[in-house]
């Protein structure tokens, strides 16, 4: 199965929700989000985030009467708030067509970038058509996964506000690594919706080859497959596409450790996943990230993010103290949870 088709098939499961958009009017709630579905961190997080999510990409959108049922059946649901998070074509038209049909209805987005994602020009585009929406009035208030994107672009009349994704699940330990700790094996694991700058995988692949009995496991490209095996680095359960969440979960916790030192992000769920499965997940220092635990901080936070023999030395670590970080991090999620909730409550008050 292509990449496309996996994304056709998530696409459809997340549809199957709450059903299309245009015929979501009898599920009414005081608060509905929408995401692109093929953005697949974005409706994670969306998801999770947010109740009555649904699915809502460029497709159905991409013709005006399109755009019209959709700010239709919107204003018909009796929704009190509608939030958009992670913009694809056309979401800018329909928002507009959602503030003429139904002015009261509260209008707020949600950004899921960095300001250095901003140099490619789609991901601009959208972020310029949403500043445009709350010039405008259509958006009343934005929130920003970034820490302190917030800061950067609220204006009088334009409140915005901070989101720090979470899992609304605690480990009660790590989780056993039996199969692999059996044969020898250290377990690593590389789980990226799809290869890019920002998630270029090569030097955590560099690096698992220099760390004796490791095999890898995750979602690579035909490129890192060769890469993999250039490197003669064994690998155990690879696939071309992205994981439904439901596989996802279990995939982490096969691991002694997961990698994610990528080269841009802003509030990373997949880390956190990982822990909550009670696997230690490795990431860089572009997010806050366990930035206020020094413990966490110390062990889990390569900051030599292009350095494979960095980040062969800290998976060597994490791994001798699997069990005691992971219990550490149960303690610091009741705090973090709590804090990502309190920041979330403050965005969806009006």
């Amino acid at each position: 199965m292509s990449a496309r088709d996996a994304l056709r098939r998530l696409r459809a499961r997340a549809r199957a929700r709450l059903g299309s958009p245009r015929r979501f009017g009898a599920h009414r709630a005081d608060l509905l989000s929408f995401s692109p579905p093929s953005f697949l961190g974005v409706s994670r997080s969306t998801e999770s985030l947010f109740p009555a999510w649904q699915g809502l990409d460029a497709t159905d959108l991409a013709t005006a009467a399109r755009r019209d049922a959709w700010a239709s059946s919107v204003a018909e649901s009796g929704a009190r708030m509608v939030i958009l998070s992670g913009f694809d074509a056309g979401y800018d038209e329909a928002a507009r067509r959602l503030r003429s049909r139904a002015p009261a209805v509260r209008i707020a987005a949600v950004w899921h970038g960095s300001t250095l994602q901003l140099a490619d020009e789609l991901e601009r585009s959208h972020f310029e058509a949403l500043l445009a929406l709350a010039q405008d009035g259509v958006v009343d208030r934005i929130a920003f996964l970034k820490e302190g994107m917030d800061r950067l672009f609220e204006k009088p009349g334009l409140p915005c506000f901070r989101l720090m994704n979470w899992v609304d699940r605690i480990p009660e330990a790590a989780s056993p690594v039996t199969d692999a700790a059996a044969s020898g094996r250290v377990a690593l694991g590389l789980w990226f919706a799809g290869s890019s700058w920002r998630k270029n995988p090569y030097a955590m692949l560099c690096a698992a080859s220099l760390i004796p009995g490791a095999q890898v496991s995750g979602v690579f490209d035909r490129r890192a497959i060769d890469w993999c095996r250039e490197r003669k680095l064994c690998t155990d359960r690879v696939s071309s596409e992205p994981l439904p969440p439901e596989a996802l979960g279990a995939a982490l916790a096969r691991q002694h450790c997961n990698l994610y030192v990528t080269l841009s992000e802003c509030s990373p769920l997949l880390p956190l996943e990982s822990l909550a499965a009670g696997a230690p997940c490795i990431v860089a220092p572009n997010s806050d990230l366990f930035r206020d635990d020094p413990r966490l901080s110390d062990a889990l936070v390569e900051s030599r993010v292009d350095d494979p023999h960095a980040i062969a030395e800290r998976v060597r670590k994490v791994v001798a103290e699997r069990e005691d970080l992971v219990a550490d991090y149960a303690r610091y999620a009741v705090s973090y949870n709590a804090r990502a909730c309190e920041l979330r409550d403050r965005f969806l008050e009006f």
